[in-house]
Formats: structure tokens, C-alpha cells, sequence
């Protein structure tokens, strides 16, 4: 595999089926709001020659996270992350007790010094000769090499790739110029709308995406907002808040802006990509179930938060690793709020027709957990502004 320069991610190797329980790995735990620093770190693991289980990249199709905790039983070594959000993690916490539980030998890596939960501490405290290590340069190469079994390593680093045109796998991870990142959602279909919802999220009908595509990780934010426009249109001041109170025709012209800037052709997702995207394979309610009673792990909305937006990315993110789909902005979509069921080939995705009103999808910071829901459709005109709408971007492949 070829270093990704910086900025640019690409996923370790192929998910847990490509081990068949013939050769050890090592099973990495973190939370993905510190994934900008843990990835960097288990890819000098991987140029060393380890192999790395890791949950970014599982097919749509497996259960998750009962995916996770098989490649973890079927693991050799267990090496976690911690940090103040890795502890917060309810996934993480339980991956550490799993492991804990089948007697894996267990590495802390401290990301940053962080107070352990006392059922954490007695936990990890069950481990013999248990290290605490900081993630840095050279040290960190040096103290893996060191801490993990030879066994784990392959008879050397991998092979640069020599093929000109690499086929994108699913679950990459991109960087553009203003630092929004994007990542590659799998072509597949999905069951849109819920039998349980209001009316208009009725029928509830097979959508294919045809094609993969590009969506941004988190919701554009107030400072790449400015980068492109030189606008501060947000109610809620904040770098990293998401941008706000833009209406549909600011967020294509942001594109347009971010396109010419690129030389690459970015829009607003459709209404059908969106909650693909956000359900993440998934066919329950929220990104993770049924009940709203986790919301508050991967939302802010009426029941977490201050009466006003909050910083992207600091909590959850779902099974493909996009943050904030739920809750704290709504987010326009491409499409015309039309009745279902649903057809793309129906006008609905034209953006030169009049101004009737558009799709928004997510939820927001000061309504209830019903208005969060994958299926859930809202609307507004194309050239209102309100403190509770921003956007999220989308572009093809190359």
C-alpha cells in the first residue's frame, strides 16, 4: 500500500473477513471523534508490517456492531485508544470489558492524560504488567515495536501499489483544500421511509444508488464557510460550529465557489443519498436503533443542548463514520419536497426548478428526538435563512 500523502486516508486493508483465523491481528479501539489522530498512528503500524482490525469500512450488509465484537473475540491483541472521548465511548468501553472478559492482552495508549472511570480502572487493572504510553513520532513506532508480539506482523511491510488506476474502496477517507473531509459511500440500495413515520415518509420502498459517491464526514463549518465565501452568515459564532442561517441558493452557490476553487463538480446530496448515508445499512429508526435512548451519544437536540449549535464532529459518529447526522442543523438536500414514493428521475433533483420548497434532513439543536429519525423529512423555502439549517456536501468520483 502507498503512503496516502497528507491529508488523504485510505482504509487499512479489507474488513474482518479477509482474516480466517489462521493468522493473529491486533484489534484497535478508539473513538471516532479522535480519529484524525489514531488513524495517522495505525498506519505506521500497518508500513511495519502489522496486521490491523479496525470498525471503519464494513460493508453495509454485516450487523454492526456484532460485527465488531466477533473480529474482537477472534482477535490476538487489543490495543485501545484512550482519551476523554474514548472513555465516554459506550462502544469502546464495552469492546475494553469484552476483551477484558476473553483474557486478550490489552495496550493502553494514552492520547491524552485522561481520569479513568473506576469500573475502567478496575477493569484494566485486572491486566499484568499494564503500560500507559502517549502517542507520539518515532516513540510511539519504538514502543509498538517493543509492546506487540512478533507473531502479529507479516513477513514484511506490504507492497507499494503499482496499478495507475486503484479502485476506490468503500470507506476512504479524503481531504480537500479547506480541510473538509469526505468519505466514499458504497454504491447498494435501501429501504427509504419507515412504516412507523408520518404519512409523508410513506411508502417505504427499495432505492438503489446507482453510483458511489463522496459525502463530507461533518456538516460544513462556519470557517470553511468564510474560506469560500468570505461570508459569516452563523447566528452562533464558532470556527468549527456548523455554518447556519444560509439559505438553499447560498448553499449552491457554495458549491459553485468550492467547485471552481477544486476543479471538482460538488453539490448538495439528494434527499435518497442522505438517508442512505445516514441509516449506514442500518434499517432501524436512528443510526444505531430503534429507541432514542443513545441519542444523546450521537445528537445534540432538545434533550443536551445550550439552546444553540454545537461544535461538529464531538460525538458519534455512525456506522460509516459520517458525524452529526443526527441532529444539531438541519441539512439541505438537493431535492424538491415531493410525496412518495420516491423517483430521481421524477424533476425532483432539478436545480433550475422554481421556488418551491426544499428538502432539509437531520433534526436540530432545539427540537425532540422524533425530528432526529433517519426517515424524517422537513422542508423549507429555497431562500430562507434560519439559525437551525446548514449543509452538507457531496461529489462524484474523480
Amino acid at each position: 500500500m502507498s503512503h496516502p500523502g497528507p491529508g488523504r486516508r485510505q482504509p487499512l486493508q479489507p474488513p474482518f473477513e479477509a482474516y480466517d483465523g489462521t493468522e493473529p491481528f491486533l484489534f484497535a479501539s478508539y473513538s471516532h471523534a479522535d480519529a484524525e489522530t489514531v488513524y495517522p498512528e495505525l498506519l505506521r503500524l500497518h508500513a511495519l508490517g502489522y496486521r490491523i482490525w479496525y470498525d471503519e469500512g464494513i460493508p453495509p450488509a454485516n450487523q454492526w456492531p456484532a460485527e465488531v465484537a466477533k473480529a474482537l473475540v477472534r482477535s490476538s491483541f487489543f490495543v485501545v485508544f484512550i482519551s476523554p472521548n474514548s472513555v465516554k465511548s459506550q462502544n469502546v468501553c464495552n469492546e475494553i470489558h469484552l476483551a477484558v472478559r476473553r483474557g486478550k492482552p490489552v495496550l493502553p495508549v494514552y492520547i491524552e492524560e485522561t481520569e479513568l472511570p473506576e469500573d475502567l480502572q478496575l477493569q484494566i487493572g485486572t491486566i499484568q504488567a499494564i503500560r500507559k504510553h502517549r502517542v507520539t513520532d518515532d516513540r510511539f513506532r519504538r514502543l509498538m515495536e517493543r509492546s506487540l508480539p512478533a507473531t502479529l506482523r507479516t513477513a514484511g511491510p506490504p507492497p507499494p501499489e503499482t496499478t495507475p488506476a486503484r479502485v476506490v474502496p468503500a470507506g476512504e477517507i479524503i481531504t480537500n483544500s479547506i480541510g473538509i473531509r469526505l468519505r466514499l459511500i458504497p454504491a447498494g440500495s435501501f429501504e427509504m421511509g419507515s412504516a412507523k413515520g408520518d404519512p409523508d415518509e410513506q411508502p417505504v420502498e427499495t432505492i438503489p444508488i446507482e453510483k458511489p459517491f463522496y459525502l463530507g464526514v461533518r456538516v460544513v463549518t462556519q470557517e470553511q464557510y468564510e474560506a469560500v465565501t468570505n461570508d459569516k452568515p452563523s447566528r452562533f459564532k464558532g470556527p468549527n460550529r456548523p455554518v447556519e442561517s444560509v439559505s438553499w441558493h447560498h448553499a449552491q452557490q457554495f458549491c459553485r465557489s468550492l467547485s471552481a476553487m477544486e476543479g471538482v463538480a460538488y453539490r448538495l446530496p439528494t434527499e435518497a443519498e442522505w438517508e442512505y448515508a445516514c441509516r449506514a445499512g442500518n434499517t432501524t429508526e436512528y443510526c444505531f436503533g430503534d429507541s432514542p435512548g443513545r441519542l444523546k451519544e450521537y445528537a445534540r437536540f432538545a434533550a443536551n443542548n445550550s439552546l444553540e449549535t454545537s461544535d461538529v464532529g464531538i460525538l458519534e459518529a455512525n456506522a460509516w463514520g459520517l458525524h452529526d447526522m443526527h441532529g444539531n442543523v438541519w441539512e439541505w438536500c438537493q431535492s424538491l419536497y415531493e410525496p412518495y414514493p420516491y423517483r430521481a428521475d421524477d424533476g425532483r433533483e432539478d436545480v433550475a426548478a422554481p421556488a418551491y420548497d426544499r428538502v432539509v434532513r437531520g433534526g436540530l439543536w432545539r427540537y425532540g428526538a422524533d425530528l432526529c429519525r433517519s426517515a424524517y423529512r422537513s422542508y423549507s423555502t429555497p431562500g430562507s435563512r434560519d439559525s437551525y439549517v446548514g449543509l452538507r456536501v457531496a461529489r462524484p468520483l474523480p
